[in-house]
């Protein structure tokens, strides 16, 4: 009988043990799948090459490149472009029209930026291109990721190639850049354990590190597969030690509760190894 209570007693603690990995699994891999929805508007041209629409074909060239990544539920450059035809607006986007553009689309993340400058060399036939961009959140309009990049191309040899399609290239290559450094923002989750303080404080969900200054999107799961999780707030690290981080509430959209996740969106840390 004792030898019967015992494999009973051994069966029960193997389930409770198992569920809890469970448990703790799939809040890993809620916090891991979570993507901020992001719009890449129209970039301002403020360079003296007069090609074909280069604001939008750099929004563009930033949309596939970062789509690339998985990272983030990239908006149709379409359903962007008619959003600002509705609203009447052109870049530049001040910041108060980019929250209401982020709102009207439902975008977590603005990204806006200007062509800076196209130099052409035709004895050389390269092509440089220097970019200027920022990625804005909706819920306060903060700058979460400043970034300057340049990108280049050059003619092949063998022969002349439209100068257009040079500069297309080089803006591929810019936004290949910005990716690599997007990347290195670090992929972490961390579940709100506590709301009582001044301050909330979260548990990592995932063993990549946060670092004081970091910025956090708080979302709440809400049960629509396709609309995705629902954004609450935009939240600062203040400190982060292991298993506990305490982070500050910069603004919210909506009450903040305990089993909310939040998801690290900037800033770039170029120093470190890119997060595949």
């Amino acid at each position: 009988m004792q030898t019967a209570n015992g494999c009973r007693l051994a069966a029960a603690l193997g389930l409770i043990a198992a569920l809890g990995s469970i448990s703790l699994a799939a809040e890993d891999t809620a916090g891991q799948s979570i993507r901020p929805r992001l719009a890449a508007m129209q970039f301002h041209d403020y360079s003296a090459y007069r090609g074909h629409l280069l604001g939008r074909r750099a929004a563009d060239a930033l949309y596939v490149a970062l789509e690339a990544t998985g990272r983030w539920r990239l908006l149709e450059p379409s359903a962007v472009r008619q959003a600002c035809a509705d609203m009447h607006l052109t870049p530049p986007f001040a910041v108060g029209y980019q929250q209401a553009l982020g709102y009207r689309l439902n975008a977590d993340v603005i990204v806006t930026g200007r062509v800076e400058g196209v130099r052409i060399s035709p004895a050389e036939g390269t092509v440089t291109i220097n970019l200027v961009l920022d990625f804005v959140d909706r819920v306060c309009g903060q700058s979460i990721m400043p970034l300057q990049i340049s990108g280049s191309s050059r003619r092949a040899d063998g022969g002349p190639r439209p100068t257009d399609i040079i500069v297309s290239e080089a803006l591929a290559d810019a936004c290949s850049r910005i990716v690599a450094i997007v990347q290195t923002v670090p992929a972490c989750a961390a579940k709100v354990v506590d709301t009582s303080g001044t301050q909330l404080t979260l548990e990592p969900l995932t063993e990549v590190p946060l670092t004081g200054g970091d910025r956090l999107l708080l979302y709440r799961a809400n049960g629509d597969e396709q609309a995705g999780p629902k954004l609450v707030a935009l939240l600062m690290v203040k400190r982060a030690e292991a298993g506990r981080i305490t982070a500050t509430v910069l603004d919210r959209i909506g009450d903040i509760y305990t089993g909310d996740v939040a998801v690290c969106v900037g800033p770039a840390r170029p120093e470190v190894k890119p997060t595949p």
